[in-house]
């Protein structure tokens, strides 16, 4: 009994989860319906992780869920509870969701450590980047888009293919620039591991790189071409590589984005800062009414666009301004609390892999402009939130040597 229990569990380790994540990572890109994204993640990603949890049972649970994932998990609860004196009537909901992020700490960690893991990462852009080439063709070859155009406009498909004009599950190039961002990282993470493939595998990941990036610029998703261009620098500096090699990198590099500013500087320019900074301070204001504790989840923000009072953002537009409006100064320090954890967690065991620094990076950066998705169902903020925190996490639970073979 105890060999088919143990055959089972390396079965759903081994195979399920890493089918699951690879769903819930490829999955937006896949499926039409947003509803059908989730509802197939759920199935393949999640039940199969508390099934594990069960199996594990509470001893082995509770040795992952310590230190910095203790933390992230009683944020994100605690987060939950603000609901209590948010709006009404949501706090059951909110739990549910809260309930789901802590649980894909324990299966992004799984797979991480497994020995498929860097196979894994690799087919997820191989897919990425196939795709990203369809669409490219299909809006601005096939469909005639100027390039100037910005990807995602309310425009119908060549071919056909996707529900109400939208691309996959997207619909917001804002969001859309989330994922793609974090495909860019992981790019950056794989190129700079230095024991995947060399050279020729390093060319595979640049030709590979070409249509995703691409897509990224036409989309104008500003903050993801910044976070990409911070995370892309932050691994060659931090990379194992000889100066040399650092120095003729850097040159290209720079020639090519000088060239994305030359050619694309009206289309990246136009919308100057989307009224960022008033968002920002107008939002201080709210803060301070509920600085301690938060205003609640629910209990969202109305601000109005100067000359246009029709037009109202009920965000911060920044992650850690919207945590702390609504969960206080209570919720933002845990959440802050989390990286910082894990950062020392890692250090601990060795040298900080190059890995761990860029998801970092892109963790802290592409959250600056967006302030949506706390607590957020499966969609485009957990790749900007808490998939990046559970691989900070999962990297601080792994060994040494294991981290090694990741980063």
């Amino acid at each position: 009994m105890i060999g088919v229990k143990l055959q089972i569990r390396a079965f759903i380790e081994k195979y399920i989860l890493p089918i699951g994540l690879f769903v819930l990572l490829t999955g937006m890109y896949l499926f039409p319906s947003r509803n059908a994204y989730k509802t197939v993640s759920y199935m393949l990603f999640f039940l199969p992780v508390l099934f594990l949890c069960f199996m594990d049972g509470l001893s082995r649970v509770k040795r992952f869920y310590s230190g910095s994932a203790l933390i992230f998990v009683l944020a994100v609860l605690y987060i939950s509870l603000t609901s209590l004196w948010g709006e009404e009537g949501t706090f059951g909901s909110n739990f549910k969701r809260a309930l789901l992020i802590c649980l894909s700490g324990y299966g992004v960690f799984h797979v991480i450590k497994s020995e498929y893991f860097s196979r894994f990462v690799f087919l997820s852009i191989f897919l990425v980047s196939i795709v990203s080439a369809f669409w490219l063709v299909d809006y601005y070859f096939l469909l005639e888009q100027s390039l100037t155009s910005r990807f995602l406009g309310p425009v119908s498909s060549h071919f056909g293919l996707y529900q109400a004009g939208y691309y996959g599950g997207f619909y917001n190039p804002l969001l859309f620039g989330h994922v793609q961002g974090f495909f860019c990282t992981l790019i950056v993470v794989s190129f700079f591991s230095g024991e995947k493939g060399g050279f020729s595998f390093n060319w595979v990941l640049i030709v590979l790189s070409i249509p995703i990036v691409a897509l990224l610029i036409l989309a104008q998703a500003r903050t993801s071409l910044l976070t990409f261009f911070f995370v892309f620098f932050v691994g060659l500096f931090f990379s194992k590589w000889k100066a040399e090699e650092k120095l003729k990198v850097l040159v290209v590099v720079v020639v090519l984005c000088v060239l994305v500013v030359v050619f694309f500087q009206d289309a990246l320019s136009s919308r100057g800062l989307s009224y960022r900074p008033y968002i920002w301070s107008q939002s201080w204001n709210y803060i301070n009414e509920a600085v301690l504790f938060g205003a609640g989840l629910g209990d969202d923000l109305l601000i109005r666009m100067p000359g246009r009072p029709d037009v109202v953002w009920s965000e911060p537009h920044n992650l850690y301004l919207s945590i702390w409006y609504y969960s206080g100064l209570v919720g933002i320090c845990g959440v802050i609390l989390v990286p910082l954890l894990a950062l020392n967690e890692v250090k601990a065991k060795g040298p900080i892999p190059v890995s761990f620094l860029c998801v970092l990076t892109y963790f802290i950066m592409e959250n600056m402009t967006d302030g949506g998705g706390v607590l957020a169902r499966p969609n485009e903020h957990w790749f900007s939130v808490y998939l990046p925190l559970a691989y900070l996490i999962s990297l601080a639970k792994i060994s040494r040597t294991s981290t090694a073979t990741i980063s």
